[in-house]
């Protein structure tokens, strides 16, 4: 079952909303969720319908998904830039994700359905920092 919409958002401003594609609500620690941990993401029709309340409520002009576990599933992906377009709506978005998970297909579709930049973490070659930090 999808959480309400308050439950989920962070709001900044008026001019941009921070919305989350996954139930699990995100704290600050060294693991990110994709590692070790099952997502359960909104269904698109409910991510879509948070974003049409907040353009309708608030006037809305932008929105950031602040889950770097974003485009994890293309699946997911692929149904949310899909159902955004049948809006009808024409929403501007930014996105955090890992560049492996971004193909030239899934690029094309995403900027069809409003996005305008994808934020992407760069990572150390350094084996002892990255096991420092628990990753790999």
């Amino acid at each position: 079952m999808d959480a309400p919409f308050s439950a989920l958002v962070k709001s900044m401003s008026s001019n941009v909303q921070f919305i989350s594609i996954s139930h699990k609500k995100l704290r600050w620690k060294s693991l990110p969720l994709q590692q070790g941990h099952k997502l359960r993401t909104r269904s698109a029709q409910n991510i879509v319908a948070e974003m049409s309340h907040w353009q309708d409520t608030l006037g809305v002009s932008l929105f950031m998904f602040r889950d770097p576990v974003f485009s994890i599933n293309r699946r997911h992906t692929v149904q949310l830039c899909e159902e955004i377009i049948a809006s009808g709506r024409h929403f501007k978005f930014i996105v955090e994700t890992h560049l492996k998970n971004l193909d030239e297909e899934l690029i094309q579709l995403l900027k069809k359905a409003g996005l305008t930049m994808v934020k992407v973490g760069i990572e150390s070659s350094d084996t002892k920092i990255l096991g420092g930090v628990k990753r790999y």
